[in-house]
């Protein structure tokens, strides 16, 4: 039983060892929250979208103020990236983190890629129109 408050410790060396923790990856990202406190909304930001994360930071302030409970009164959309209708991103609309982090991923990985092509196409647009 002694042995068991071990294997946290065990698994942050192997991570390490491994080139770190990657929290795009749902079992790295359990563990992580196991045996670690739970990452910060700048990390996971930070960590899902890397090089334009100044671009992306500017863009989730326009659109949400970093809110995943954010809902636009006019329009319905919904949530960090503001998607319309809300449930196409699959997520809750919550403070809990596991869904901050669901809404940025869509919002990175889905959203963004397949109708701007970069973070810095999708703030260009929003500059020029007041929404992306």
């Amino acid at each position: 039983m002694k042995y068991l408050l071990f294997l946290p410790l065990i698994f942050l060396l192997f991570l390490s060892l491994r080139g770190g923790v990657d929290l795009q990856n749902q079992e790295d990202y359990e563990v992580y929250s196991y045996s670690r406190r739970m990452p910060t909304r700048e990390e996971v930001k930070a960590t899902v979208f890397k090089d334009e994360l100044y671009l992306a930071k500017e863009l989730i302030k326009r659109e949400s103020g970093d809110n995943p409970m954010a809902v636009n009164p006019t329009s319905g959309a919904a949530g960090v990236p503001q998607a319309l209708p809300p449930d196409k991103m699959g997520c809750e609309l919550s403070q809990d983190i596991q869904d901050y982090i669901c809404q940025v991923k869509w919002m990175a990985e889905e959203y963004i890629p397949k109708r701007y092509g970069s973070v810095k196409a999708a703030l260009d647009f929003h500059t020029q129109h007041g929404w992306y």
